[in-house]
């Protein structure tokens, strides 16, 4: 599917990469450039992989698409991790029924932006991070590479999109909650946890400055209900894009409950058990508020960028998991607070089809997203053919607003034989 939507041309911000191939090719690429903002973003590690598939490959986008896929497949495979942890707390040695649930949310076409556009992999990048960095925190136990490799992971997160800065509060929570060896060994963890988080966000802002093209974070500020909106329909895009307002306050209601519900069957574990997912939810909530910040005066509406929905998708994946391990708590054995025979069965009922619910509003999106992807195809395709065949270096503003801005960037893939004038490399 991603190989018949995408197209072998730079859009949109790959055009502002050209420089970057162009000081790599010229000897210049110092790593000042390579820590430069790209809007609102510090992308050090995306373009490091994008370089070094650019070089390989001629500036294939093909390349950098299947480097998202990749990563793509690395989030799904580390939220399983995740989850086949939590069922063995349970106790449930089963089949994983949650496999092609996640699957089908992961790999979900409504984040179609991300699957076939090549620039997107600084987001893949990020959540991969952020999802890793939780589950080595929740799952690790007291092993002494947990901290380090989490922090790293956070600096990945955080150098990768703007939202992976929000890693650094989201996960705390599990770090604190995590087993120590003494009551300092926990103060020392933590402190060194703060230290690392102030660090990453000092230097991330070290000699920061604020787009001019982009809403001020104040516009948000001053209008709170407005900004609610925007996060609510962040994450609700994820399993409704008609409805994606109500899907997101409902979301939130359905984790509250389902959390809830899981602390009373379980007891202390349920509360254990239901840490990693509420720290990618909080992520994801964090996620759509600091987007909010900078994008509201673009109206809430943007929220519904299918480029959003990688990381809304966190709650979503959350709340189907808790479900599935609420479904088995009610018929285990792990507790004397189970309620009756005929009430535990009718709460295990409910949980599944929520379940079952949730994971066919995801397909629903994600089966709509098809039309958008045509659509973009055709624009694409027929701009790769205008690119080809202009004599005067200009970009078609279908893959790029400002082709005055971009006759350089032109002959710069021509003296290079990159990207569509590849064919002629030596």
């Amino acid at each position: 599917m991603i190989a018949r939507y995408s197209v072998d041309v730079p859009f949109w911000d790959q055009w502002q990469f050209v420089r970057f191939l162009q000081w790599l090719y010229e000897g210049r690429l110092s790593l000042a450039h390579l820590w430069r903002q790209h809007n609102e973003h510090r992308v050090f590690f995306p373009r490091i992989i994008l370089l070094l598939l650019a070089r390989v490959s001629g500036w294939s986008i093909s390349y950098e698409l299947a480097a998202n896929v990749l990563l793509g497949v690395g989030i799904f495979a580390v939220l399983l991790w995740q989850v086949r942890a939590s069922r063995r707390l349970l106790g449930d040695r089963g089949p994983n029924w949650l496999l092609p649930a996640i699957s089908l949310m992961v790999f979900s076409l409504g984040q179609w932006e991300n699957w076939v556009w090549g620039w997107e992999i600084c987001i893949f990048l990020s959540v991969l991070a952020v999802v890793a960095g939780i589950t080595v925190l929740a799952t690790a136990g007291s092993k002494w590479w947990r901290l380090p490799a989490a922090s790293f992971l956070g600096v990945v997160a955080s150098y990768s999109f703007a939202s992976g800065l929000v890693y650094w509060p989201a996960a705390l929570p599990v770090l604190l909650a995590c087993p120590a060896r003494s009551w300092r060994s926990k103060t020392r963890e933590t402190l060194a946890w703060l230290l690392c988080a102030v660090a990453t966000i000092a230097l991330y802002l070290y000699h920061y400055h604020a787009p001019a093209s982009r809403p001020r974070p104040s516009l948000a500020l001053a209008h709170p209900v407005q900004l609610a909106k925007y996060i609510l329909v962040y994450l609700g895009s994820p399993v409704s894009t008609d409805h994606a307002l109500r899907a997101g306050g409902l979301g939130l209601a359905a984790l509250l409950v389902v959390v809830v519900s899981l602390r009373r069957s379980l007891g202390p574990s349920g509360a254990q058990l239901s840490l990693p997912y509420l720290s990618y939810c909080l992520y994801a909530l964090l996620s759509a508020a600091m987007t909010g910040m900078g994008r509201l005066g673009f109206g809430v509406t943007q929220a519904l960028s299918s480029r959003y929905v990688t990381m809304g998708n966190l709650l979503w994946i959350s709340i189907i998991t808790l479900l599935y391990l609420l479904a088995k708590s009610q018929v285990s054995h792990a507790t004397d607070r189970r309620p009756p025979g005929g009430l535990r069965r009718l709460g295990s009922a409910v949980a599944g089809a929520a379940l079952i619910l949730t994971v066919l509003l995801s397909l629903r999106v994600s089966l709509g997203a098809l039309p958008s992807m045509a659509a973009d195809h055709s624009r694409r395709a027929a701009a790769l053919a205008e690119l080809v065949s202009a004599t005067d270096g200009s970009v078609p503003r279908a893959i790029y607003p400002y082709p005055e801005q971009r006759r350089t960037e032109v002959s710069v893939l021509k003296r290079y034989h990159l990207s569509v004038f590849r064919q002629h490399r030596s």
